[in-house]
């Protein structure tokens, strides 16, 4: 709407390009069935008086005060007094077809299940693996960390997906069974010759 001067003449102010990065007091807090492109005020608090510029975008664990405050939502207390000589990275519950959740904290050294008392070690993992990702089918726990092999946990055992690999690497021989081709000689069944040829067959027959 054009003030009285603009409306005898007067040049219109230009339009500024900046806008304030001060919120002075929160009112709107977090509104999160809303959309992105709108506020949640009336058109006429919109059109005449600028809208809100204090709409938070997502939050977590915040509230807004009765002072037009921003602060952190009241915590709990904690849930276990057992300790860990690890540094925790994530968490996750695994419960079985009769019911029974077991609380599990995946660590940069191991996964551990946990109780309101105590933690136990599940599975040491590899040095340098990532974050544990965990999948529930049924009453079988799978674990994946991208560096330890796959595991899986029951409730009660904990077993590697295939075998362990040996402490020491295999080695492979052979022995030598064949004999070299003669005239009117007898063999035993499924023994190699050696033909002068240089090729090696096998008896079917004795």
């Amino acid at each position: 709407m054009p003030t009285l001067l603009e409306m005898v003449g007067a040049p219109r102010p230009p339009t500024e390009k900046a806008t304030s990065v001060y919120i002075r007091r929160f009112f709107s807090g977090w509104v999160t069935n809303r959309s992105p492109f709108e506020q949640q005020q009336s058109r006429g608090e919109s059109r005449f008086y600028g809208g809100a510029t204090d709409v938070l975008w997502s939050g977590s664990n915040i509230e807004l005060t009765n002072s037009g405050l921003l602060q952190r939502r009241p915590g709990f207390s904690s849930w276990t007094t057992g300790t860990v000589a690890d540094t925790l990275i994530g968490a996750a519950s695994f419960k079985n077809l009769a019911g029974d959740v077991t609380v599990l904290a995946d660590g940069d050294a191991a996964v551990y299940t946990a109780t309101s008392t105590a933690f136990t070690t599940l599975k040491t993992k590899t040095t340098g693996s990532g974050q544990t990702q965990f999948l529930t089918v049924g009453s079988l726990l799978c674990g994946c960390d991208g560096a330890t092999g796959n595991w899986y946990y029951n409730g009660t055992t904990i077993f590697n997906d295939g075998i362990v690999a040996p402490a020491t690497t295999p080695t492979l021989s052979f022995e030598t069974s064949g004999a070299a081709w003669a005239a009117s000689a007898t063999t035993s069944a499924y023994s190699y010759i050696v033909d002068t040829n240089g090729n090696v067959q096998v008896a079917t027959t004795a």
